[in-house]
């Protein structure tokens, strides 16, 4: 069986047309709980951070270095770990700084969604859509909103240059700030 797509506007299909009459470099805000999540990331890389120095300073000074060494290894292992989280999440944070404010805009059919996880159950999803040149790109987000599902369209920001550098707005850290 096959649904046929309505003509009646929906609400994804009038953010659109609002998005596309924004003028560039639009203005974006980043979601509040991605702004606290960096927030604590940094405070705790810094605490880790700091954690290490006092431990080697001391280690150093009150022990010989093989007695501090067991004390150190555990805060730098914990500090590594979160110094690659933390680079992953910030390199996602820029990459969607440029293409929410830059970026081309495209509408995006969801052709698969499924959730993961326990209790908060992330609603991930992939989607297609095609540039202004008419090149069918697909890309996967976390559904933030847990209001996608297939066959429904989501705006997507793409680079122009190169479209498979893309995000949906509906998984992006930023929000488009209607002004």
């Amino acid at each position: 069986m096959t649904s046929k797509v309505s003509s009646a506007p929906s609400s994804a299909s009038i953010s659109y047309d609002s998005l596309l009459m924004l003028r560039r470099p639009r203005t974006i805000r980043m979601r509040t709980s991605i702004r606290i999540f960096a927030t604590v990331y940094v405070f705790v890389l810094a605490s880790v951070g700091y954690a290490v120095f006092l431990v080697a300073e001391r280690g150093a000074v009150k022990t010989s270095f093989n007695n501090a060494l067991p004390n150190l290894i555990p805060f730098a292992m914990f500090g590594l770990i979160w110094t690659v989280i933390a680079a992953t999440m910030f390199r996602s944070i820029l990459r969607d700084r440029s293409l929410l404010s830059d970026g081309e805009i495209a509408m995006a059919t969801v052709v698969s969604q499924s959730f993961a996880g326990g209790e908060s159950r992330d609603s991930r999803i992939a989607y297609e859509f095609k540039d202004a040149a008419g090149r069918t790109f697909s890309g996967k987000a976390t559904d933030r909103t847990r209001k996608l599902f297939e066959e429904m369209r989501t705006p997507v920001f793409y680079d122009q240059a190169n479209p498979e550098k893309n995000v949906a707005l509906a998984g992006a850290t930023y929000d488009v700030v209607d002004s």
